[in-house]
């Protein structure tokens, strides 16, 4: 079975480099014409279902995609992003000069950090790695999609390459991208990574 990781269209905050996490933030217009791109391009893949996080920037980009065709669609709290606490909302720089400590073990020590008032990076990885194994399970073949966040397809990468989550920050998740991972007899392969349309 294939993997289809779709990452969310472009919404105001991304585009100003804000963190939303769970925050409920709306596709923006650059957002839903990304989305339209991706879903053309993806007309003709068959897929069996649809996982979606049922943050409203992943529904939009689910119905983008999917267009008028019948698939069943799972909406799932577990595919969010990863619960920001007090960092939600707020930019990389922000967040550096809020605590200069606190951000620097983020980005060096990702595997063993919790947000300040949030989710830990462990909970997180251990929330997404559930969920993806419940879908491979669930369908033992044909073309499933994910439509997710850029923490949650990293996670799910990192978990197909066996890599630690040290490295998550080694690859781009870009908005309203596809990647591709097959999994067949307990072994999964990355196809594809990170296209943009």
């Amino acid at each position: 079975m294939r993997l289809y990781l779709v990452r969310h269209g472009e919404t105001v905050g991304t585009v100003k480099k804000k963190y939303h996490g769970h925050t409920d933030v709306p596709l923006d217009a650059v957002g839903f014409a990304q989305v339209r791109r991706l879903g053309a391009h993806l007309r003709k893949v068959r897929f069996e279902a649809a996982y979606v996080s049922d943050l409203l920037r992943c529904r939009q980009t689910a119905q983008a995609v999917i267009g008028r065709r019948k698939i069943p669609v799972q909406f799932r709290k577990g595919l969010r992003e990863i619960h920001f606490g007090d960092w939600e909302g707020k930019s990389f720089l922000e967040m550096q000069s809020a605590d200069v400590a606190l951000f620097e073990k983020w980005v060096h020590d990702l595997p063993n950090f919790t947000m300040p008032g949030g989710e830990s990076t462990r909970a997180m990885e251990e929330r997404i790695t559930r969920e993806i194994e419940r879908i491979v399970k669930r369908h033992r073949e044909g073309n499933v999609l994910v439509v997710s966040h850029g923490g949650p397809i990293r996670v799910a990468l990192c978990s197909a390459l066996t890599i630690s989550m040290q490295h998550f920050w080694r690859m781009s998740v870009d908005t309203a991208s596809v990647s591709v991972v097959e999994c067949a007899d307990g072994f999964c392969t990355v196809k594809l990574l990170n296209m943009v349309v």
